[in-house]
């Protein structure tokens, strides 16, 4: 079992994994990264909700960046989303 993404305070980034292949690649998203992307204030949704609402955007592009030969930990980016 996956463990539950992790919200960091001080970096406003959640921390997650994401399995590829055999093993799981941990990744951060940081809220300024998906509110630029997105072009949305959702202020009233903390970004570990966001992420599980569109968790299947969010791991195909950590699968995108490191299938590309990223190395983890994978850091998202507004532009990778």
């Amino acid at each position: 079992m996956t463990p539950l993404p992790q919200f960091n305070p001080i970096t406003k980034s959640l921390r997650f994994l994401v399995p590829i292949g055999k093993e799981f690649v941990t990744a951060y998203l940081s809220e300024t990264a998906w509110h630029a992307r997105h072009d949305i204030d959702r202020r009233d949704a903390s970004l570990q909700d966001l992420y599980f609402e569109n968790q299947s955007e969010i791991d195909h592009a950590v699968f995108r960046k490191f299938s590309a030969g990223g190395r983890a930990p994978v850091v998202l980016r507004a532009s990778d989303l």
